[in-house]
């Protein structure tokens, strides 16, 4: 074999094993990404499950000292842990929701499911911020 030939005869095995690698790899890839992302998908579901927990054991403290308040400001304050009750339990809907959709819906509903913990924790604060002042 002329040294010409044998280096097209690497040349075109040598393209050959690239196209199998290449058409094998993205299904090994593919593999791979879902696979973090559902890793990452249950640590996130984890830290959003633990951070309504902690809310609802706050709220739940800022109802043990509403008692303790002045008539006015304690129906004021009632009226506003009862919508803050019921903002977390609407989050924590949404979040048992996202729990069941499929791995695409997931995406793309995530960052509404961040905003609304987001919204939560801000309405929690400014009215254990009240609490505080009284």
């Amino acid at each position: 074999m002329r040294p010409v030939a044998k280096r097209a005869s690497v040349v075109l095995i040598g393209g050959l094993l690239l196209q199998l690698l290449i058409q094998h790899a993205p299904a090994q890839q593919s593999k791979e990404q879902t696979r973090l992302a559902t890793e990452s998908r249950e640590q996130y579901q984890k830290r959003i499950q633990a951070k309504l927990d902690e809310l609802s054991q706050q709220i739940s403290a800022l109802e043990a000292r509403e008692e303790s308040q002045a008539d006015q400001a304690r129906r004021e304050l009632r009226k506003q842990l009862k919508e803050l009750t019921q903002q977390h339990q609407a989050t924590a809907r949404q979040y048992d929701e996202l729990k069941q959709e499929g791995q695409e819906a997931w995406k793309k509903m995530k960052p509404q499911m961040d905003a609304a913990v987001d919204e939560l924790n801000k309405a929690y604060e400014r009215l254990a911020s009240r609490f505080q002042k009284q």
